[in-house]
């Protein structure tokens, strides 16, 4: 496949975020987290453009929550996209109705719950340095808005962080959460996707 370099503001970003996490090296792997939605599958096309330049590890991960018709077809569509830029890429199915009334959790913390565990296995399988997730300042918001509507006061001024850990339920050790995409809008993540000629899917259900 050939080598394209759009090195645009957010391919920029996003080389950065890497370089200041030490995660530009020939050694580093990274599990970039994917829904095929126009976040997620932009940090993907992005975190591929870049490792074309420095040679790290890249594995793509994508989780079929079963909640929608289309699911199964998705799961094909980001699997042969990640066929096509030659980034191997590990897919589940998960049934997160049956997990949320067998625990009686919400459907969102049972699909939490779920991912948080899926993505924590594939980063203990890959040894990888880091899971790379696709948020970006509107998640950021949302967070920081639902803080504050749950009751959290002041601290729910405080969202996400361009770095934080999860404890690994398969070792020991902590796993590394990535977020370089931030500081950019959603808006720009629908339009890098057009503008490298990728259709990311539209979950009206997320």
């Amino acid at each position: 496949m050939k080598k394209i370099r759009h090195r645009n503001r957010l391919y920029l970003m996003v080389e950065q975020s890497l370089e200041e996490l030490d995660l530009l090296d020939k050694s580093s792997s990274i599990v970039v987290a994917v829904s095929g939605g126009p976040d997620s599958l932009s940090l993907m096309l992005l975190l591929n453009e870049i490792r074309l330049e420095y040679g790290f590890k890249l594995c793509a991960a994508h989780l079929d929550h079963s909640l929608r018709n289309e699911s199964p077809k998705e799961a094909t569509y980001v699997s042969q996209i990640s066929s096509d830029l030659g980034i191997p890429i590990i897919s589940e199915k998960k049934d997160i109705r049956f997990h949320s009334k067998k625990n009686g959790l919400s459907l969102e913390e049972a699909a939490r719950n779920i991912r948080y565990d899926f993505l924590s296995n594939i980063a203990h399988i890959e040894g990888a340095d880091a899971v790379a997730l696709g948020h970006t300042s509107d998640d950021q918001v949302e967070t920081i808005l639902m803080h504050l509507i749950r009751g959290s006061g002041i601290g729910g001024l405080t969202g996400m962080a361009h770095k934080s850990y999860w404890p690994s339920r398969t070792s020991t050790n902590k796993i590394a959460i990535i977020r370089p995409l931030l500081n950019a809008t959603h808006q720009e993540t629908q339009e890098y996707c057009a503008n490298m000629g990728f259709v990311p899917i539209n979950d009206l259900s997320n």
